[in-house]
């Protein structure tokens, strides 16, 4: 008898320990539902999700929670991104799109339908920006209370010569503000996750960047043919990053190269010209990581058109966005 009263002594304050420990981390808070919802759902199990359409997340949920919604669209990412590493491109299904050297495959437009399908079930309601022209994508006229962006196969040109460099990106916005961010590069099984306010994390482990400035580090850029505007300023720019830092690269992926920043591989990631579904998920999981991510004039990045972009960390970003402008006066 005694026995057991000394473990239940222990177990009732193991239990308050744990419970504390979640209540301070913010654990116990279940996102896109009210305080009368989380009541009524106390007795639910974590399997059951219970679908709340046009409700505000009070509080973003850290990813290792296992919150139902954002466990969901990890799986679905995952699953996306199994299909990209099956997908074997040849001629018969790569299609020009508008622009020089900009191409779509039939995998692109299959994964987007698979992503906007699945998202569905998983958020009704929720408006799609896309970069496929595929049914469900409204593209830069998408309006809900939460918007995924997605872009299906970012780095397209390198899936088609199999240059193993391309990634699945889905971010999740909640008005005009991004609260999530997946990114899934399939080639080497790394998962980025983010939630806004509970940190950046790279399979499991979070990430927080070194505030390291350029001569410390690698600088990407981004650059396609179809967006030739301003390419002598950037290359310029690209020179001068090419003699300040330890080397630059030029991935074909913005998301990872994003991404990588937030990881602490990149300082700094610039492009002149991209669309939100190629930021979006990524400027979360850098921003949650302690970088900072801008237009090239330190404006904010938009959600319903494209912009230039430089994402990095603080002293990077500073350094890069100093370079641009004076060399632009120099041109």
């Amino acid at each position: 008898m005694l026995g057991g009263v000394i473990y239940w002594g222990f177990e009732r304050t193991r239990k308050r320990i744990v419970f504390g420990v979640k209540r301070i981390g913010g654990w116990d808070v279940i996102p896109w539902k009210n305080v009368a919802q989380k009541e009524a759902d106390v007795e639910n199990t974590a399997e059951t999700v219970t679908v709340v359409e046009g409700s505000l997340p009070e509080e973003a949920i850290a990813p290792e929670c296992s919150e139902p919604r954002y466990a969901a669209i990890e799986k679905l990412v995952r699953e996306a991104g199994q299909k990209m590493l099956k997908a074997r491109p040849g001629e018969e299904n790569i299609h020009k799109k508008e622009g020089l050297a900009n191409f779509c495959t039939d995998y692109d437009t299959a994964i987007q339908r698979f992503l906007i399908k699945g998202l569905g079930e998983i958020l009704p309601g929720a408006a799609f920006f896309g970069e496929e022209d595929t049914e469900g994508n409204a593209g830069a006229d998408a309006e809900g209370e939460f918007t995924f962006y997605i872009d299906p196969i970012d780095g397209t040109t390198n899936f088609m010569f199999d240059y193993h460099h391309s990634c699945i990106s889905v971010g999740l916005a909640h008005g005009e503000q991004m609260i999530a961010g997946f990114v899934y590069h399939p080639y080497v099984d790394d998962m980025y996750v983010a939630v806004r306010g509970h940190g950046s994390y790279l399979n499991g482990k979070r990430l927080q960047m070194a505030d390291k400035p350029v001569e410390e580090g690698i600088v990407e850029f981004g650059c396609a043919r179809y967006n030739e505007a301003g390419i002598d300023w950037l290359f310029r720019v690209v020179k001068e990053m090419f003699q300040n830092s330890l080397s630059i690269r030029c991935g074909g992926s913005a998301a990872l190269g994003l991404c990588r920043g937030a990881s602490g591989s990149n300082t700094v990631y610039l492009e002149l010209k991209l669309q939100p579904y190629d930021y979006a998920a990524a400027s979360v999981i850098l921003e949650e990581a302690g970088g900072k991510i801008t237009q090239i004039d330190g404006s904010p990045i938009t959600l319903h058109e494209g912009c230039s972009i430089i994402g990095g960390t603080p002293a990077a970003w500073q350094e890069s966005k100093e370079a641009f402008e004076k060399l632009k006066e120099e041109m």
